[in-house]
């Protein structure tokens, strides 16, 4: 059993290593390409939060199979459980938001519609893109907080 174990904690900090990696290369390109032209596009900015956060994630992710591997009693303790918890549901909630933005800017980028509404939302959405992913930040962690507890 301690072999399979083993194989399956392998795999997951391959593959958290893997994600991590794919991850820093996209935040550090973006990042890159941000000093030399001195502005950053709304395509780019979503993409660099939304792989600087997926990098968080993997490194939370290593963080609790160390901790639950090594420290199990650490682990269990209550304010411990609370805080995890905390941090997981405002990650995840804020990734979905990330993405959902990201997709909401490639429907407005390709999307060839005549609808007075979606020609607006097109024009406003580059000067909101700041504000939507902050104002994501504000509410994933309101509701991390709520649930959390």
């Amino acid at each position: 059993m301690s072999t399979i174990l083993a194989i399956v904690f392998a795999a997951l900090v391959l593959n958290t290593l893997f994600g991590m990696v794919a991850n820093g290369f996209i935040v550090l390109f973006i990042c890159i390409d941000w000093f030399r032209r001195r502005k950053l596009s709304p395509a780019d900015l979503i993409l660099c939060c939304l792989g600087l956060l997926r990098f968080t994630l993997q490194i939370i992710v290593i963080l609790n199979i160390t901790l639950y591997s090594f420290f199990i009693r650490t682990y269990f303790q209550t304010y411990m459980i609370t805080i995890n918890r905390t941090i997981w549901i405002f990650m995840n909630i804020l990734d979905l938001w990330f993405a959902a933005w990201l997709s909401v800017l490639y429907f407005v980028k390709i999307g060839i519609f005549s609808h007075p509404l979606f020609l607006q939302m097109k024009q406003r959405f580059s000067r909101l893109a700041p504000w939507l992913l902050l104002g994501s930040m504000v509410f994933s962690a309101a509701v991390a907080i709520m649930t959390g507890k």
